[in-house]
């Protein structure tokens, strides 16, 4: 079996190819971990291997299992823009996007809402400038910019 994202008949050198291994009589698995992972859709191709001869392969029967862990939305942060991401995950409809023409600039306002149980706890993480093409029938988007961030909650 080979899993790769869906790149409208194009591989890239840039894009993970992951080949799975047998664990199991029937059953392979594989398994990627990297820091941001291609949008969009995949394509999972399973191949019998062998020798079948000139009628070629049996045609049989193929389950195929996705399981993706992911960074949790921070619900404690919104922006001014939504997020398209989080809309499409979990079914809501934040998403205003902020459209750019090319050389163009913009501003996405953050508004950092911390829990009440967090005062004088001092938090930190990263807040992902993505970009999102929702009128591609594939829903594709790329990730921007990585901010760091970290503050203490006062009273």
């Amino acid at each position: 079996m080979d899993a790769s994202p869906f790149t409208g008949g194009f591989q890239y050198p840039e894009d993970p190819d992951v080949w799975a291994t047998p664990v199991g009589h029937g059953t392979v698995a594989a398994s990627l971990v990297l820091p941001e992972v291609p949008y969009g859709p995949w394509v999972i191709s399973p191949v019998l291997v062998g020798t079948f001869g000139a009628a070629g392969a049996p045609q049989v029967a193929v389950t195929t299992t996705a399981t993706a862990v992911l960074q949790a939305f921070d619900p404690s942060i919104t922006a001014s823009t939504g997020d398209y991401w989080a809309d499409v995950t979990l079914g809501t409809t934040t998403y205003q996007p902020l459209v750019l023409a090319p050389g163009a600039t913009g501003t996405i306002t953050l508004t950092i809402q911390p829990a009440a149980g967090s005062v004088g706890k001092t938090l930190a993480g990263s807040i992902y400038v993505d970009a999102a093409n929702p009128n591609d029938v594939w829903s594709a988007g790329d990730e921007i910019a990585t901010l760091p961030y970290a503050y203490t909650v006062g009273h």
